[in-house]
């Protein structure tokens, strides 16, 4: 045989060989970042993207937990619980000397720790509720971030009775939060979100 018919066997030899080696190293390249990738539920720290506090809340029926959509902590911030309270109206509210609305705490997350991102998850109302406590058709409803107060030890610990420290407040001086009505038909009204 002719060596330049040799030489070019040979070349279409390597080059098939190379497209072999690339496609699997892009195959397994792929197969790891698909492994890597977020699923509902799972809490994610990256320091990088965490630049604000974030809360958003869709509409609710009425239930024993509200579901939370999305949440995060600054990095350069605190972190904090999630906190659901009932809002009840009062003409003259005597406990705390104020007219109008006032709150009842009746549902807190565990500790988020600073940085962090969470999507898609549920926080269940606290139990024991009496009856009248549970938000129904046409309340209501607020989930706010509150910071915690000065406490050791609740990193990642379900707290049901922590003392809360103060509303983690945004850029503007107002408290994170989203208000909502509980509804009976969702499909009509969408859902409200906070970005501070």
């Amino acid at each position: 045989m002719n060596k330049k018919v040799i030489y070019f066997i040979l070349v279409i030899v390597v080059v098939v060989i190379g497209l072999f080696v690339v496609s699997k190293l892009l195959k397994d390249k792929m197969t790891n970042e698909s492994e890597v990738v977020n699923t509902p539920n799972e809490e994610v720290i990256n320091p990088h993207l965490v630049s604000v506090n974030e809360l958003i809340v869709p509409d609710q029926a009425p239930g024993q937990e509200v579901f939370i959509e999305k949440v995060s902590f600054k990095t350069d911030g605190d972190g904090g619980f999630v906190v659901i309270s009932s809002i009840k109206e009062e003409v003259d509210n005597q406990v705390d000397n104020q007219e109008g609305p006032s709150r009842v705490i009746i549902g807190i997350s565990q500790y988020f720790s600073q940085g962090t991102i969470l999507e898609n998850f549920i926080v269940k109302l606290k139990d024991g509720l009496e009856e009248t406590a549970v938000p129904v058709v046409g309340d209501t409803v607020v989930v706010s971030l509150y910071k915690k107060a000065d406490q050791t030890n609740l990193d990642s610990e379900p707290m049901p009775d922590v003392e809360l420290g103060g509303f983690l407040v945004g850029e503007q001086g107002k408290p994170i939060e989203v208000f909502f009505k509980i509804l009976d038909n969702l499909e009509t009204t969408s859902g409200f979100e906070a970005k501070i």
